[in-house]
């Protein structure tokens, strides 16, 4: 038998005890007060996988939603901050918590007062046969009343009064049934912190003869939403996730404005594209060095350990970078200007039907005419474009292909829902192994660059400069094997990506 829970509507105990005082003896013990801080990532990893985290002074308590996952209650103890999984205390629960959380941080989403009151309902012979849980949640910082929670947990060889108890609880309106992941959901919306449901990808286009416009203005709304609800993680830098986001959400914008430009007004839309372009810009240094700090780990293990000192220092110096470009892109967000051009931007979708945002003859085509022959074209180019780069082909052409591709991959994933599904997730397989392939050979490419630029700003008297120049002189040589494994790898790749039957399936979905 399990601990059963209910959600009573009533704020006092007395009327649930009084109810059980009509059948049993009733044991009551001193109310006491427990605060307890959850926590989750943005996107609830936590919950996603049946599991909530809550903190009780320095205990931590890792627990199942429901009984039926199979996942053990875990409790211990932590003096430390726990924001990432490297910082929890034990091999084990880092193992544990990495595989949930990966690169996101926990957020205290809501901090709770919790009122318990244990009961015990007694036989004649003063036995204990039932014991239950009265627990009073409210808000910590504004007092918000969120519910009562009542737990019924059997004792073992009594089971007739538990099953009575059940039954008992059944009968009345003012208590129901209740799964822990329900009363959680309640506590993060109370919270107003997280979002109950987030995704990072814009908005689904599933009917085919929608209106062009209609369309292009459904992705777009997301797409701003996106932006917006990942502000405030950016500004306070609670993990790389949001700026990645952030910026994914801009860039999708400016590919939407500008692949699918003959449904828009171009000169109405001019001034928007600018201001994508010039945010988006405004973020390409801080997510570099992101990237670095994300692969620390890498370098280390890349790199023998003689040279780690000036690693470690390497390091430093891009952290103090990082902070000084995240300084200038939270004053930016934070600006007059910056709100006035989301709000501006905001508005002028709102009320696109009544503004000159579209093209009246494209925009009122079925957006089905536009995704393929978008779509068509975009594959054509990659093929024609592919088939050129050969051996000797020089570092931007690999570089040219990779935005095609985005290009492509962006406009497969906006208009999917109007393709079978097998079939497009079929292409995207293929169209993401080239991806990659192009987009690590760029990483390596551009971090080559930094490194080489960096080296030429190490100070030749500083203690520390010849372990630094060593150091950087290693991951500039590493990068560069890197890149090179990648361009070997794309004839190979490109090869499956241009063969007859991804071809034939781009002409029967597209042309």
């Amino acid at each position: 038998m399990n601990t059963r829970s209910f959600l009573i509507k009533s704020k006092e105990n007395t009327p649930i005890i009084k109810i059980m005082e009509k059948l049993y003896s009733v044991k009551k013990e001193t109310p006491k007060q427990v605060n307890r801080i959850y926590f989750d990532t943005f996107e609830l990893d936590l919950q996603k996988n049946g599991l909530v985290f809550y903190k009780t002074g320095t205990n931590y308590v890792l627990h199942p939603i429901n009984i039926e996952n199979n996942i053990e209650l875990t409790t211990f103890k932590s003096s430390k901050q726990l924001k990432f999984w490297q910082n929890f205390p034990t091999l084990d629960l880092k193992n544990k918590f990495k595989a949930m959380l990966g690169i996101r941080a926990l957020i205290a989403y809501a901090a709770l007062k919790n009122e318990i009151q244990l009961c015990s309902i007694v036989d004649s012979e003063e036995k204990m046969v039932v014991r239950i849980y009265l627990e009073n949640f409210s808000l910590e910082s504004t007092g918000l009343f969120l519910g009562k929670v009542l737990s019924l947990k059997p004792i073992k060889g009594y089971d007739k009064y538990y099953f009575q108890l059940l039954n008992l609880f059944s009968e009345h309106d003012n208590i129901q049934s209740l799964e822990q992941k329900d009363f959680i959901r309640h506590i993060v919306k109370a919270g107003n912190i997280l979002p109950t449901k987030y995704s990072a990808k814009p908005a689904c286009i599933n009917e085919p003869q929608m209106s062009s416009s209609e369309a292009v203005k459904k992705l777009l709304c997301s797409l701003i939403s996106v932006i917006k609800i990942n502000e405030d993680g950016v500004v306070k830098d609670i993990d790389t996730e949001f700026l990645h986001d952030f910026r994914v959400a801009i860039r999708r914008t400016r590919s939407i404005l500008g692949l699918l430009k003959v449904v828009f007004n171009e000169e109405a839309i001019m001034p928007f594209k600018s201001g994508f372009a010039s945010l988006a810009g405004s973020t390409n240094k801080l997510r570099d060095y992101d990237v670095y700090l994300l692969n620390k780990d890498k370098y280390q293990l890349i790199l023998p350990p003689h040279l780690h000192q000036g690693l470690n220092q390497f390091f430093k110096n891009i952290k103090k970078r990082k902070k000084y470009e995240h300084k200038k892109l939270v004053q930016q967000i934070n600006s007059t200007s910056y709100n006035e051009f989301i709000t501006s931007w905001e508005d002028y979708l709102i009320n696109a039907s009544d503004n000159n945002m579209f093209n009246n003859i494209n925009s009122t085509l079925p957006i089905i005419d536009q995704a393929r022959k978008h779509i068509y074209s975009r594959f054509k180019k990659i093929i024609k474009k592919g088939a050129k780069i050969n051996r000797n082909s020089p570092d931007s052409e690999l570089h040219d292909l990779r935005l095609d591709c985005k290009k492509l991959r962006y406009l497969i994933e906006f208009f999917s829902g109007l393709f079978p599904e097998k079939d497009i997730s079929r292409l995207i397989v293929q169209l993401k192994k080239l991806q990659d392939c192009l987009g690590e050979f760029n990483d390596y490419s551009i971090q080559q660059i930094h490194l080489e630029d960096y080296l030429l700003t190490v100070n030749a008297s500083a203690s520390n400069s010849i372990e630094l120049a060593a150091t950087i002189g290693a991951l500039v040589t590493a990068s560069y094997q890197e890149k090179l494994k990648r361009r070997n790898s794309f004839f190979k790749i490109f090869r499956t990506f241009s063969s007859t039957i991804n071809i034939n399936l781009y002409i029967k979905l597209f042309n």
